[in-house]
């Protein structure tokens, strides 16, 4: 008798056990997916000041996204366009919208200066919902005929500006902490300067056949990452271009490309602050070659048609030499049929 109740308290401890296993998992299932969701979210916004100034200025803040800046054919009733797309999924965003993670301040959508802003809202912690943001992206569109002056603050992502043909672009300033900035000019007309300030991140400038209505300056800085110069240039400049491009990390790369079929254009090149030797060969890549000597001053690249009308010059620093390595340095070198 004592043994069948011994028997039957056993197996209900089991029945309870086994039950406690399966509830368990599956309340905390039940409890996790009750708060499962997902944002999918888009916005726009359209700037449409009521007096067109000589030059407006567009500056754009945010802590996170991949910012395109593009140029559109008017008419067009507005002057910028910022679309904002936003994509989160994950644990926790069950009837979530994007304003309970982002503070967008669009600012005067009908005056001068153009400000937009996107952060994280102050009781954010930033790494909490990194893994559930699956895209940020803000699409800016600037009207052709106006003539912009941009900056760009940028915490964590991309930043991509171009500009086309026959466009007129004042200064361009984008400064990023974290990814990757391209300056990508074809056929237009720079009437500034063009500034990349980069931490963590790569810094390109594409030119391609650009006039400059007076002389500019090009500053690029980069504390952890590489720089790379592509210059292509077959019509007169109508100015000169005074580059400067420093690195800070042993690990980053400074690399040129340049390409002139004009006499009328030409280049100097220079390296300073460099502990490491340039190997041989080293070549220069463009239509019209170039030579490489030594000066006092560093390790020069000039073409030969130098000097000419108007003209790259561009200084390239390395601000640290501790362990350097002699191919830290490159300058594109390939074959080129002149024929």
């Amino acid at each position: 008798m004592l043994a069948n109740k011994a028997i039957k308290s056993i197996s209900i401890m089991v029945v309870i056990c086994f039950s406690l296993i399966i509830s368990i998992p599956m309340v905390i299932l039940s409890t996790t997916l009750s708060h499962y969701g997902r944002i999918i979210e888009s916005v726009t916004f359209y700037y449409k000041p009521l007096n067109s100034s000589i030059i407006e200025e567009l500056n754009i803040i945010s802590d996170l996204g991949n910012i395109e800046i593009e140029y559109i054919d008017p008419p067009v009733d507005y002057f910028v366009k910022i679309d904002v797309n936003i994509e989160m999924v994950g644990s926790g965003l069950a009837e979530k919208i994007y304003s309970d993670y982002f503070d967008i301040i669009e600012g005067n959508l009908t005056g001068s200066p153009i400000d937009f802003s996107m952060k994280f809202l102050s009781d954010i912690y930033d790494p909490e919902v990194s893994s559930l943001i699956k895209d940020v992206s803000i699409k800016v569109n600037l009207r052709k005929d106006i003539i912009f002056d941009i900056s760009v603050t940028l915490i964590n992502g991309r930043v991509s500006i171009n500009v086309p043909f026959n466009v007129r672009i004042n200064n361009m300033k984008v400064n990023i902490t974290k990814g990757n900035i391209l300056f990508d000019l074809s056929n237009c007309i720079v009437e500034g300067n063009i500034t990349g300030i980069a931490n963590q991140s790569n810094i390109e400038l594409r030119t391609y056949n650009v006039q400059y209505t007076r002389n500019s300056i090009w500053y690029l800085k980069n504390d952890a990452g590489d720089i790379k110069f592509d210059i292509f240039q077959s019509n007169e400049m109508g100015a000169n271009v005074t580059g400067i491009g420093e690195i800070y990390s042993n690990n980053a790369i400074i690399n040129v490309v340049y390409y002139d079929t004009s006499t009328n254009v030409g280049a100097v090149i220079t390296f300073n602050n460099w502990a490491e030797y340039f190997p041989s060969p080293c070549t220069w890549i463009g239509f019209n070659y170039s030579y490489l000597y030594t000066d006092p001053m560093g390790y020069i690249f000039k073409s030969y048609d130098f000097p000419t009308k108007n003209s790259y010059n561009l200084s390239l620093h390395r601000n640290t030499v501790e362990n350097s390595n002699p191919y830290y340095w490159n300058l594109y070198s390939e074959p080129i049929d002149n024929n």
